[in-house]
């Protein structure tokens, strides 16, 4: 069987030109064996690329998430101050005969150096709360009624506990409406008699400013579910609210952290001229194997025809 396969070959060769031959030899002995190899190093050469790309991207969501969980952090640090302080607790618990009382305690208050300088840490604003009618809304300390109706404390109600919040809602004595994020914190620690809690809101729009001065080609979003609470790109606009992730998006690097009860995923996509940069890095070896696999031998080819 196998033979007479063989001799058919033969016959059928026989009736071909040298030229001819010549050209089937190229193909077959030539052209196919280098294609393969050509393929597999090619392929060789792009998984190698793509595992550099994946290391960078992984790269970029670690920088990210160490930044941002700092930032958040150092927050969460003076909020355990706050949070342990028996003078804190005291003011905000005391019932007052009178409005100037409660003025004139609260100009005492914040003349105390350390915790003017604790309030005002980088980029982030605190905000005390009790259930106290007797404090005079307005300033950094308020009755309880001026949070309650805030989409963050019915998070947190739903919730159970504090935590951080990313939430869109009405700015402080504004109408208009903006991107907030927000980290709420019972203070219980001396008596549970009355509600009190600590707000620190985040300044989001130095939240954008890191991510954007870590100058990655990559886009990089933070979401939480589905909606993107902070980005290095065009979703990261302070007074809309909160963009959808794609499915095409989350087909991007994904690590996740989780920042005070609040579960994040950090993706990073992939850069938009990263194809183009890969092409132009592999054009020199296409050019070197196309030389090499089909000039060269065609040449060599075409030249015994002649001869």
């Amino acid at each position: 069987m196998r033979k007479s396969i063989w001799n058919a070959i033969e016959r059928k060769l026989d009736d071909y030109s040298l030229r001819k031959k010549f050209y089937i030899f190229y193909v077959l002995c030539v052209m196919l064996p280098l294609i393969v190899t050509d393929a597999v190093v090619l392929s060789i050469v792009n998984n190698a690329e793509k595992e550099s790309s994946r290391h960078e991207m992984s790269s970029i969501a670690s920088a990210v998430g160490y930044n941002l969980s700092s930032m958040v952090n150092n927050a969460g640090e003076a909020a355990k101050s706050i949070y342990t302080s028996k003078r804190i607790d005291d003011f905000i618990s005391k019932e007052y005969t009178s409005s100037a009382e409660y003025v004139s305690e609260y100009q005492s208050f914040f003349q105390d150096t350390l915790f003017e300088n604790t309030l005002g840490m980088s980029n982030i604003v605190f905000f005390l709360y009790a259930d106290n009618p007797t404090i005079v809304n307005g300033g950094k300390v308020n009755d309880m009624s001026a949070v309650r109706n805030t989409d963050s404390y019915r998070l947190l109600e739903q919730k159970g506990s504090g935590g951080l919040f990313f939430v869109y809602e009405r700015k402080r004595y504004a109408n208009s409406y903006h991107r907030k994020i927000i980290l709420l914190q019972n203070l219980d620690f001396f008596s549970k008699n009355k509600e009190k809690m600590l707000q620190i809101e985040f300044d989001y729009n130095s939240m954008m400013r890191m991510l954007r001065r870590m100058k990655f080609d990559n886009e990089v979003l933070i979401c939480q579910g589905d909606a993107i609470v902070l980005s290095n790109g065009p979703f990261s606009g302070v007074g809309k609210k909160f963009d959808t992730i794609s499915v095409q998006q989350k087909m991007g690097y994904k690590q996740t952290i989780t920042l005070h009860g609040a579960k994040l995923d950090i993706y990073v996509l992939k850069a938009d001229n990263r194809v183009r940069s890969k092409i132009v890095r592999f054009l020199p070896i296409l050019g070197f194997l196309v030389i090499i696999n089909v000039v060269l031998p065609m040449g060599f080819v075409l030249l015994l025809n002649h001869s």
